[in-house]
This record gives structure tokens, sequence and C-alpha cells, in this order.
């Protein structure tokens, strides 16, 4: 055990809080209050990071919570567990595993990460100089990444996200779904003679990644003969032995290790498509901005730490207010993806019932993350945001860019986030539509429809610009978020064995789905036995034209 197991609901800032939580739902406009009564809270509850800025003014909190939540996270004893994140520790408990995916994003690595980026690098610069050449001498200048999970996502979401600095030779496509539809529309979309496969799995046994790597393989091979083909595939792996028995050449294998994490690993080689895309450079930018954030969270006080703050507030809301879920609301089309990945880092992450002591958990733990691409968001959940029964925190991110639609979008993150707080009483509905010349009976009808309570809390996140270190820094932020977060509700982290059964149990009924007469030989459940006996049914319908 590297840092103590404390059951958060037994500290003495527990019952604190409880208290203090009953304080705020006695005041249904807490927040305005708080501004109103402090004309200094919006610019004392601020922090900027590099190039992040964080304003959780807008949050139902006063300088006790922020104390009791403080006092919280020093009797779990967080200075210890984010001692062991930071060493490199064993921490992974239940996987016997380290975790040391912050080593990949330090200025001065080990060995062994050193030489790994300069192989990268070496490689990128191949790549973009023309002298990658596929099966008939061809430049290369088609990717296509394949991977699933962190080893997808991750890379997705940072080239997304900087399709700007983008390299103007190179086109890059991505795989992740095991339908064959997904790989499909890729393979329309290129000529085999330019295209490079880039292959993502930790163990290169994960079924969806390797199936669809098979696939792509055997398509190359109909233009390019077998062992050409091969030449045309990189593998991105903590296993090089499975890569090499796949038929990979060495100097196409760039490793990682297994105290990277999926979720965390698009610092390691499964972040070559994003140095593809973006240029070496661009990447070294990425794990720049990154380590920028390492550093503030081991260094900065509690109160002054901006992932720390963020985790506290999460607790604060889906422990004290019962809220079950969060919203990523990003002001950029670029950033349209950013949500899934923060999904995949935060609940696959702490969505768990089971304590570090192995006993169930009597306490929420993960909030569900939802969010999308604002201004679209507004014209769809943000109904329920404002006016639903749900407390829902959110956290509005914005890069502040320049360009003549750039301020509409300030204009709506800040509105938003505004409206949310102050809401709208029916009194001054009435005001407004007497002014406008509404009838009294109108007004007496709409005014509880048209109104809002507010009170609802949220962040804003500005980045200074739409950079690789700005977006490296915030994957960092919410990384190190989710951490603490784990700290706090004392669960492990970095496991995900929830994940696990459905994959055994795919194997038994992908077998039950190619031989429906065996029955229940494969020991499936009724309610399993009856739906494969269903699709069977619907695909023999579909045969005989019914």
């Amino acid at each position: 055990m590297l840092y103590p197991r404390v059951n958060p609901t037994t500290t003495r800032a527990w019952g604190r809080l409880v208290r203090e939580a009953q304080w705020f739902c006695r005041r249904p406009r807490a927040l305005t209050q708080l501004f109103d009564e402090d004309p200094t809270r919006a610019t004392r509850y601020c922090l900027q990071v590099g190039p992040l800025y964080l304003d959780y003014a807008k949050n139902l909190v006063r300088r006790q919570t922020i104390d009791h939540l403080c006092l919280l996270a020093d009797e779990v004893q967080f200075d210890s567990a984010r001692s062991a994140l930071m060493s490199g520790a064993l921490i992974n408990e239940t996987e016997r595993r380290c975790v040391g995916h912050m080593r990949l994003r330090h200025p001065d690595p080990p060995l062994e990460v050193s030489l790994e980026r300069k192989k990268m690098a070496a490689f990128v610069a191949q790549l973009h100089s023309g002298a990658l050449r596929g099966y008939s001498g061809e430049v290369i200048h088609s990717l296509v990444h394949i991977g699933i999970g962190g080893s997808g996502l991750g890379p997705k979401v940072v080239v997304s996200a900087l399709a700007h600095l983008r390299h103007p030779n190179i086109r890059l496509h991505f795989v992740e779904n095991i339908d064959p539809v997904a790989l499909d529309e890729v393979l329309a979309q290129i000529d085999p003679a330019h295209t490079l496969f880039l292959v993502a799995s930790k163990s290169f046994t994960t079924e969806e990644s390797m199936r669809n790597a098979a696939r792509a393989r055997a398509w190359l091979q109909g233009y390019a003969g077998e062992k050409k083909a091969t030449r045309q595939f990189v593998a991105l792996t903590a296993n090089p032995t499975a890569a090499r028995a796949w038929g990979m050449d060495g100097a196409h294998i760039f490793r990682f290790w297994d105290w990277v994490g999926g979720r965390f690993s698009l610092w390691s080689a499964v972040g070559l498509p994003i140095a593809c895309a973006l240029g070496f450079d661009q990447f070294e930018a990425l794990l720049k901005g990154a380590h920028h954030m390492d550093t503030h969270f081991e260094q900065a006080p509690l109160k002054e730490n901006l992932p720390v703050l963020l985790a506290l507030f999460s607790l604060w809301y889906a422990n004290f207010f019962h809220a079950q879920s969060h919203a990523i609301l990003c002001y950029s089309h670029a950033m349209r993806d950013f949500v899934c990945l923060i999904q995949q880092i935060a609940m696959e992450s702490n969505g768990k019932s089971i304590g570090r002591d192995g006993t169930r958990l009597s306490y929420t733990t993960a909030p569900i993350i939802f969010g999308g691409e604002e201004t679209c968001a507004q014209h769809s959940f943000h109904q329920l945001l404002h006016q639903g029964r749900h407390l829902v925190p959110c956290d509005f991110i914005a890069p502040v860019q320049a360009g003549k639609d750039a301020s509409a979008l300030l204009a709506h993150c800040f509105a938003q986030s505004s409206a949310l707080m102050r809401g709208r009483t029916a009194q001054d509905v009435a005001a407004s539509m007497k002014a406008e010349g509404a009838s009294r009976s109108d007004i007496k009808r709409l005014r509880l429809h048209r109104s809002f309570t507010g009170n609802r809390p949220s962040n804003t996140l500005l980045l200074k610009d739409l950079s690789a270190e700005s977006i490296g820094a915030l994957i960092a932020a919410y990384e190190h978020k989710t951490f603490t977060e784990g700290v706090l509700w004392n669960v492990y982290s970095f496991d995900q064995w929830g994940v696990e059964l459905g994959k055994t149990l795919a194997v038994d009924v992908q077998r039950a789905l190619k031989d429906p007469s065996k029955g229940n030989s494969q020991g499936l459940d009724a309610a399993t036995e009856a739906l494969i006996k269903a699709a069977e049914h619907l695909r023999q319908a579909r045969s005989k034209g019914h």
C-alpha cells in the first residue's frame, strides 16, 4: 500500500461539507447573492496556469467551502498519493503495474523514452521528406491509424483540435469501430500505393484493432502482394514480439511500456500519427504543455492548483448535491471530439463501486460525462441545463481566437454560463412581458414557463490559443483532475476491470451466432439465447426476401 486507504465519509471534513451544502440549499439564489456581497469575487476566484485560465467564481462555493474541501484532501492524505503518482510508483495495484505516463512528456525522460522519441522524429522526417515509399515506389502521403479506446481516441482528438497546423501533404484517417463499414469508408478514399497503416494496440491482440488490421492487410495484399504489403504497416505497441509475429518489420515497430495506460498513451509512440500529421515539433509542443501542467499539479498549493480545484468541485456536486452528470461544453468546432476523450479518462478511471480496501462503496463516484460542440448543443440539451430538475455542473471551454466569428463564440460561452448562474425570476419575466405589451392573461399563463431558477454552477476554462501547448496542458489537467477524484473517492483510477466481462462473453456469443444450432452449449443466459435466435430468424427472413 503506497498511500493510505481512507474512506472520505469518515473524515471530519465530510461532516462539515454536509452542513455547508445545507447552507447553500437553503439559499436558492446563493450564487448571485455571493457576487452581490463580494464585488471582488470574480477577480479572486480565478487562476492562470500557462496557457489556461480558469474562472471558478460561478461555483456554489465560498471561502469556507474551499477550506473544507481542501481539508478533505488533507485527511485522505492526497499529498502522499500525488507523490506516489509523480514518482511513477506501482499505484495500479490490482494489475500490479506502475503508472508513469508523466515520464513520456518530461523534457529529460528516461533513456528508453528518449530513444523512442528520436526514432519517431526520424520516421516523421522520412515521411515529410518523401523518403517513405509504397510498394510501387510512390511517395507515401496517406496514413490510416487503426486503434480503439485511448489508442485511437487520443490521437484523433489532438489532430482534430489542431487541424489548422496539419502538414499540407499528409492526409490522416482514423479507424476505430469493428463495424466493417468504418474501414471500408476509408479504403474507398485512399490509393494503396500511397498509403501507410499505423496499428496501435498495447497488447497487439486487441480484437477490434487486429481485425481491422487484418482486413486492411488483405486489401493491400490484393494490390502489392504479401511481402510488399507488410512493409506498409507500422506497429505502435508494448508487445513488439507479437508485432513481429504478425509480420511487422523491426524498423516499423514503435514501442511503449506496460506502465502506460491506454487512455494516457497519446504521449507515447501512440502519438506517432499526431507527429506525422502536425510535425514532430508540434508533438514536442504538446508534450511541453502537458509537462507544464504536471509541474503545476505537483507543486502548487491545493487552493491554487487547477486540476485539484476541478476535482474538489466535482466531488462537491456529486456527493453533496447528488449531481449525477457533468457537462463539457467546447466553444470550438476543432474541439468537437474533446468530450469523448474526457469521458474515457474520467469514467473508465473512476466509474467504480469498490474501494481500494476491497469493500463496496456507500457513496457516488464518477458522474456521467456528456457534452458537445457549442453552439449546436445550445439548441439541443441546454434546455435541460437551464430548466430541468437535474443539477448539471458545467465546464465551458473556449480558445480565445482571432477572426470575425470568434467574438460570437465567446459571447455565447460567457452568456450561457451567466444565464445558468443568474436565472430569471417570474417577476422579471412579468415585468419584461408587460413592457412588451403582453396581456395580463398571457403574463399569468407564461411567466413560470419563461422563468429560470438559476443557481446552476459552472467553470469556464479559456485557452490562450488553439495551439499544441494549450491542448497538451488542457488534456493533462483533466488527467490530473481524474486522479485526484480517485484519491478523494478512495478508488483505483488506473484499472478498468468493468470492460473485461463483455469482451469475454462476446467470444462465446460470436461462436453461437456462427452456429445457432448448438443452442445453449456455450453456457449463455436465456435472454442472450433468445436474441441469437431472433437474429437468426431475421437473417433467414431476409435471405428469403420477406
